[in-house]
């Protein structure tokens, strides 16, 4: 049983009281018929719980280590703290309407676009937007309502005394799913929900999520596992290792940590992982393969080139980082060495800003290597080469990003390889209508996933797809639209192809 902290407590109480004032302000202001920032005031009530949940989560996250990066930056994401009061609220059993809250809690991204709407005036193509005339008085007065049922909630509820260790590993479960990006929409989805307002109990709902992931997911693992674990048998059984092959890649996206490697080397026997020793050893990785007497000479380097760019593609879809072979230094600059003669001969850096797409590297997880084992199984074989194209456009895209320096800037190349392997992995995704072109497939999908994207980028990234495919002039190609190309490559595949392809790989078994 965990005791309450009573730094946590004062905290929680703070949030409490600050959300009542918020909630007071916004009651004043809506009776003025200023509806809009009662409006803006009544979601501030709502973040500010979302803040007290994310407190509690951050602490119960203690037990298992470091808090992730997405919990430190929850409390400052306005959609986040928005969702977690709706989860932590979903505690309360005397709610008055039960499908209005069960309806807003599905909403949270739609109360900050509301909000948006009634704070900033708007000239747009779309038209004018007017912040007092964006919100109707109905609108802010039903979101001031909930927000006070949930304050009035959490001033009468006492702190429990104690929390029994299972609903600790439970919420602990909880947070480290949330860390994968393929369970969160999971638990974000519509069905789950509705099995969530059916409980209307969220420890007793989180359970059911936790089962339901976990029995799906044993089933993928074990699919998975059995296609990556076994040696390759494309020229028979070997009778005993004969070959070992180390590789070196390198990442400027995620850093290694030895735990989710460890883990790795447990459950494959061939292919071993291990960090770089010394200064590389959080950018470089080691990829050693043990190979029998099965494959000759003549043939290793043929399977040792497949292997390594199936891994480079596998890993990079997994990660949804930046992973290549270890180049030459200063691609981000044209000079070896500048130093300041007035200050005692202090070097001074400066490269290229437009090269730093990844502002902080990311731990490379247990998360991102059970993916990696999923996305390496799902992957096209030797004798599946009528899906390869796209993926070797990928592997074009990757290569142009490894280029790409201030003496060669590749960033139009690496974006058409990573459109036309899009174009492709939509087509096998069964996700593209016919007649629709790829910019309104993109556009569909952008909608889809990544609805919090800023209209006029939106618009801005589909117009470049526009020039690019009808060959509509010179574009101008930033490297971080290279990238969000290359992430829609990454999202369409783990989303859409990986279960498609274990589904096959798993009648196939059956019909055996």
């Amino acid at each position: 049983m965990a005791q309450p902290d009573e730094k946590l407590l004062a905290a929680l109480n703070a949030c409490v009281i600050h959300a009542r004032d918020l909630v007071e302000s916004a009651k004043l202001v809506q009776a003025s018929g200023r509806v809009n920032i009662a409006y803006h005031l009544a979601t501030l009530a709502l973040e500010e719980m979302g803040r007290r949940e994310i407190f509690q989560i951050q602490e119960a996250a203690t037990h298992v280590g470091d808090v992730p990066p997405w919990q430190m930056s929850a409390t400052q994401d306005h959609v986040q703290k928005l969702f977690w009061c709706f989860y932590g609220m979903g505690r309360v059993q005397e709610i008055i309407d039960h499908q209005q809250f069960y309806e807003k809690r599905e909403a949270a991204a739609d109360i900050h676009a509301i909000r948006l709407m009634g704070l900033y005036v708007e000239n747009a193509d779309s038209g004018l937007n007017v912040p007092s005339k964006a919100i109707t008085a109905k609108q802010s007065q039903s979101l001031i309502s909930l927000a006070e049922l949930l304050v009035t909630q959490a001033e009468s509820a006492k702190p429990r005394e104690a929390i029994p260790q299972e609903e600790i590993d439970l919420q602990v479960w909880f947070l480290s799913a949330f860390d994968d990006p393929d369970k969160r929409k999971r638990i974000l989805s519509k069905q789950s929900f509705e099995n969530l307002k059916s409980l209307n109990d969220v420890v007793a709902w989180t359970r059911q999520v936790k089962t339901e992931i976990e029995r799906d997911d044993a089933e993928l693992r074990a699919l998975a596992e059995k296609e990556i674990t076994r040696s390759p048998d494309s020229l028979g059984s070997g009778d005993k290792d004969r070959w070992r092959v180390q590789l070196k890649i390198r990442t400027s996206s995620n850093s290694i940590r030895p735990k989710p490697l460890k883990k790795w080397n447990e459950g494959v026997k061939w292919i071993k992982l291990m960090p770089q020793q010394g200064a590389l050893s959080k950018e470089e990785l080691l990829v050693e393969l043990t190979l029998g007497d099965n494959i000759p000479v003549a043939a290793l380097l043929h399977f040792t080139n497949y292997f390594a760019f199936h891994f480079i593609v596998g890993i990079n879809m997994a990660t949804s980082g930046f992973w290549w072979w270890p180049l030459a230094p200063n691609r981000h600059r044209v000079y070896e060495r500048i130093q300041d003669l007035e200050h005692k001969n202090l070097e001074v850096q400066l490269d290229d800003p437009s090269f730093n797409i990844f502002t902080q590297r990311r731990e490379l997880t247990d998360v991102h290597m059970h993916t990696l084992s999923v996305c390496l199984a799902a992957l096209p074989g030797p004798n599946d080469q009528h899906r390869a194209l796209a993926y070797t456009y990928y592997l074009g895209g990757l290569n142009f990003m490894a280029l790409n320096s201030v003496q060669w800037r590749c960033e139009g190349q690496a974006f058409g390889n990573f459109l036309e392997s899009l174009r492709l992995l939509i087509v096998e995704a069964k996700y593209i209508n016919d007649g629709k072109s790829i910019d309104e497939a993109t556009s569909r999908f952008l909608k889809e996933k990544y609805p919090d994207l800023d209209p006029h980028e939106h618009e801005s990234f589909l117009q470049l797809i526009r020039t690019f495919d009808r060959r509509e002039g010179t574009p101008i190609v930033k490297l971080a639209d290279v990238y969000l190309l290359k992430l829609l490559c990454e999202t369409i595949f783990r989303d859409a192809i990986i279960p498609a392809v274990m589904r096959s790989k798993s009648r196939q078994k059956m019909e055996a």
